[in-house]
């Protein structure tokens, strides 16, 4: 009679103990998943994304019947550093099938990725010299700055015209909630509150 083979026994990949899951399935409230784009599923040591983009020249009219010239096609490749935020824990099978237990490390687990994900997204520094991961945050990054919120949201209006007068699209802006309330106090949006509420 042979001996059965026990999970201990079988090779790893026949018992893995490691699953996981779209990031936009597990933290959809994650604002690193709200304002940015997936680009590439990253496997292996190599901690960067490679994403194409190409120039392809611009169009226009042409008279009827003329020969339609080419267009060089110029191919870039932005190289994307990422980096990995992992928590790891442990607990019992018996505090586990506690009611409740299952869903409590789970949310505290979600949390704990969220707030240190949405954290590293706005204001991590940018790595050392020679180093490529962890990506700086947007705070750390090249950007234009421009003037600061005070009576009116117009620098808001003025930001997002640039984006727009240079074929960009300005779909979403990041506040914090400090901010986001200050915003909501300005003059222009206390008159668009006044316009609403009499239009009710």
């Amino acid at each position: 009679m042979s001996a059965p083979s026990t999970t201990e026994q079988a090779v790893e990949s026949l018992r893995p103990n490691v699953y996981t899951f779209p990031p936009q399935d597990l933290i959809p409230d994650a604002l690193i998943i709200a304002a940015t784009t997936k680009v590439a599923e990253v496997e292996g040591d190599a901690p960067v994304a490679k994403a194409p983009y190409i120039d392809v020249g611009e169009a226009g009219f042409m008279p009827e019947g003329d020969e339609i010239p080419e267009n060089e096609l110029d191919s870039f490749e932005a190289v994307i550093a990422t980096g990995k935020i992992a928590i790891l824990t442990k607990i019992s099978r018996e505090q586990y099938k506690q009611t409740g237990g299952r869903q409590l490390l789970t949310d505290e687990l979600k949390r704990a990725v969220i707030i240190n994900a949405d954290w590293a997204l706005l204001t991590q520094a940018a790595p050392p010299a020679g180093k490529i991961t962890p990506p700086p945050g947007l705070l750390n990054q090249d950007h234009t700055t421009g003037d600061e919120i005070e009576d009116n949201l117009d620098p808001v209006t003025d930001a997002i015209t640039q984006i727009e007068a240079h074929s960009g699209t300005a779909d979403l802006v990041i506040a914090s909630p400090l901010s986001w309330a200050a915003g909501g106090q300005a003059e222009g949006v206390r008159r668009v509150q006044q316009v609403a509420s009499r239009r009710r």
